[in-house]
């Protein structure tokens, strides 16, 4: 879900440094998010907005006019920061759809490098919570521990709950080396 909504935000930022802001040039990024409205199921929105936090065109239908998001922690973060990776954000109450969401975002720059705006994904929560309704919880259990005892034959004889756990402390999920994701942290 995070590299589908990391993969539009790269190519958003692309095609608007490129083409930049301009009134033609926004017209033309408003009816290419409107055609993309149609898979709401995972990407709820995609929000463009400038270096103030005006909002400059999304793929909700709503009156762009004197919405700004300049108080949002992603936003302010995004302005703070030269960092040109996707942030992830905390769950928030969407402003255009009042429903809660999760917020991936990317700084736009001006062609001297400043900032110049955020492209922002939202994805429903509710998303998730459809999602892993089709997971029988302890069936899944049954498979992680069945793959810790394959990975890790030696620990065979003892019990299942503490043979997963015993994987799980010394040989966690490696950090991915590649992702430009990087989740908001501290008081953001």
């Amino acid at each position: 879900m995070f590299e589908l909504a990391d993969t539009i935000l790269a190519g958003m930022v692309d095609r608007i440094e490129i083409g930049r802001t301009s009134a033609g040039a926004l017209t033309k990024i408003q009816t290419f998010l409107q055609a993309r409205k149609y898979n709401r199921k995972r990407i709820r929105g995609i929000f463009v907005y400038d270096e103030t936090g005006r909002w400059l065109a999304t793929t909700e239908d709503v009156d762009l006019a004197g919405l700004n998001n300049s108080d949002r922690d992603y936003f302010q973060q995004h302005r703070a920061s030269a960092d040109r990776g996707t942030l992830l954000g905390r769950p928030v109450k969407s402003r255009s759809g009042g429903q809660w969401i999760i917020t991936a975002s990317r700084r736009f720059n001006h062609p001297d490098g400043s900032f110049a705006g955020v492209v922002l994904t939202s994805i429903d929560v509710a998303y998730f919570a459809e999602f892993y309704k089709q997971f029988d919880p302890v069936q899944t259990a049954r498979c992680l521990c069945s793959a810790a005892t394959t990975r890790a034959p030696m620990w065979a004889g003892t019990s299942p709950t503490r043979r997963c756990f015993r994987i799980w402390e010394t040989d966690p999920v490696p950090a991915s080396t590649t992702s430009s994701l990087r989740l908001m942290g501290g008081n953001a």
